[in-house]
């Protein structure tokens, strides 16, 4: 009976610089990104941050909480934290730890099994001991998941490689002609026998390397697609074309890493290569193994 007999919602989110937000003030659930929340609420300076290959782009670094982040945040008695295996980031950690919800419940696909200690002290410090877990095996018995089986490319190594990571990245993963050619030929063959395909790299060049190595086996170029995190606003067009099997191939960067729900996808390929932390190998495989309808999930590595 307590309940309000009108709800409303807002959300507050930010992407490529840009805040959006649709009302929180007046809102009673508000529904925000990380970044949206770290760009309200947290002191932020302009960086130049490194990828895991080396090269280098402009982003935020995040210092104290403000004191209008301060009251936008004692409006919340509830707190809903998904994907808080990163919560060890700088916005995630600072935004929640100001936030003095009573009530909190948080959700990951890949808790952090590193047995990092301070990690593991963060995560019971803001969300408390763990109360529930879901075994894969339960959600393939349910219907939600399917089995996964995992082949690997085969390639004729280079010479040994030398001087920084990034150069070696670039040469013995990016420039490597042997490697991409042993992606594209499996591309080729699976996108002709009408088979969806998600090629996940860390660069724009390497999704171009793959792409040309692609077209020049057969492949049209107008069936393979680009998800970068500079294209957002045609990335909705990008995945409904996906979709519908109208462009079976998409070369992307982590922006479809994690995150997004595509049953449609049958063939994963991880191009991308590195030391790549247990909960973002997880998060790459987890976009393969929703639940389609006869549906046989493989992934190349």
């Amino acid at each position: 009976n307590a309940f309000p007999s009108t709800v409303k919602i807002a959300t507050l989110t930010e992407s490529g610089g840009r805040l959006t937000d649709t009302g929180t003030a007046a809102a009673d659930i508000v529904v925000a990104n990380v970044q949206g929340l770290g760009a309200r609420c947290l002191k932020r300076f302009q960086t130049v941050k490194r990828r895991p290959d080396g090269s280098c782009y402009a982003g935020w670094r995040y210092g104290p909480i403000h004191a209008a982040g301060v009251k936008f945040l004692t409006r919340f008695g509830t707190l809903f934290g998904d994907e808080v295996h990163d919560l060890s980031s700088d916005s995630w950690s600072k935004v929640i730890g100001a936030c003095p919800a009573r009530y909190r419940v948080a959700l990951s696909a890949t808790p952090d099994a590193s047995g990092d200690k301070a990690r593991e002290f963060l995560r019971v410090g803001l969300f408390g001991e763990v109360v529930a877990e879901v075994k894969q095996e339960f959600l393939r018995d349910e219907g939600h998941s399917v089995p996964v089986a995992v082949r690997l490319l085969r390639y004729a190594p280079g010479p040994p490689l030398h001087g920084s990571w990034a150069l070696q990245y670039r040469r013995g993963i990016v420039a490597c002609d042997a490697r991409n050619a042993a992606f594209a030929e499996r591309i080729f063959y699976d996108a002709r026998h009408a088979l969806r395909c998600l090629v996940l790299v860390e660069r724009y060049e390497h999704a171009e390397r793959l792409a040309d190595a692609t077209a020049r086996l057969g492949m049209p170029r107008s069936l393979m697609s680009f998800a970068f995190g500079s294209n957002r606003e045609t990335r909705p067009e990008v995945l409904t074309d996906f979709r519908s099997g109208r462009v079976p191939v998409i070369f992307a960067t982590r922006v479809l890493g994690t995150g997004v729900d595509l049953k449609e996808i049958d063939r994963l390929f991880i191009a991308a290569a590195g030391g790549a932390v247990e909960a973002v190998s997880v998060q790459r495989g987890g976009r393969l193994v929703r639940f389609r309808e006869g549906k046989d999930a493989v992934l190349y590595d």
